[in-house]
């Protein structure tokens, strides 16, 4: 089984409201949604984790299997409350998908692999196209430089196919017996920056491209937290969904 998370952003430095809205939201469609006694013990299958504010930005980190669920609620969300949000999704560990919006209005989409579930190349060149990620938006909005994440915005290729046998070995020449062989070093990942913590192709780089929006991840997920809101569990049937 794959990586499954979502985390969003909220630019306030409002838990409370943040809260309540996420509260209000679930009740709206029928999910039951309340503050944990016991923050320290959350339950990732239903519990939406909110952080202290840190640098201006609130962060939530949801329940498990939440990533088909963060978009529509934080564009809900921005919009009622008018707010800007940063969202991010983890499908199967396989790719990340970015989602920035203020006061409901998309000003930034991306995914690592946006044509995962194309059936054709038509489908494929259009989710290209409307998962490109173009910063400039995004950028001018937070008052940053474009380059400073334009590297990360960038669609992987495939991954390569599994063999299904290994390859047969080619007969070792004489005079390799005659010398030690010392193992190829595998090549080193590349990264969008030097100062990374992750490689492009891992999908913890959103950290690392989250981090020139001004927002930190939440690490430890168990420190800094300020309430811990629980769903129930037919969040899972209920919530709307991308």
């Amino acid at each position: 089984m794959g990586y499954f998370l979502a985390v969003s952003a909220f630019r306030t430095d409002d838990t409370d409201a943040v809260c309540r809205a996420i509260v209000g939201y679930c009740m709206a469609n029928g999910v039951g949604c309340g503050v944990e006694a016991s923050p320290g013990h959350a339950n990732e299958a239903t519990d939406a984790v909110v952080y202290a504010p840190v640098d201006g930005w609130t962060c939530v980190l949801w329940p498990a299997y939440f990533n088909i669920h963060d978009f529509p609620l934080c564009e809900t969300l921005s919009k009622d409350q008018g707010l800007a949000v940063s969202t991010v999704h983890v499908y199967d560990g396989d790719f990340w998908e970015h989602l920035f919006l203020d006061q409901g209005r998309a000003l930034h989409r991306f995914s690592s692999w946006p044509d995962c579930f194309a059936e054709n190349p038509e489908e494929a060149a259009k989710a290209k196209a409307e998962w490109q990620g173009e910063p400039s938006q995004l950028a001018c909005f937070l008052g940053i430089d474009p380059a400073s994440i334009s590297r990360y915005l960038v669609h992987l290729p495939l991954p390569p196919p599994v063999p299904t046998a290994p390859p047969l070995r080619k007969p070792w020449p004489l005079s390799w017996f005659c010398r030690k062989e010392e193992p190829a070093s595998p090549p080193v990942p590349p990264k969008a920056y030097g100062s990374d913590a992750f490689a492009i192709e891992d999908f913890w780089v959103f950290t690392d491209f989250w981090a020139k929006l001004g927002i930190r991840y939440p690490d430890p997920p168990d420190q800094n937290i300020a309430c811990v809101l629980r769903m129930d569990s037919s969040f899972t049937r209920k919530l709307p969904t991308i």
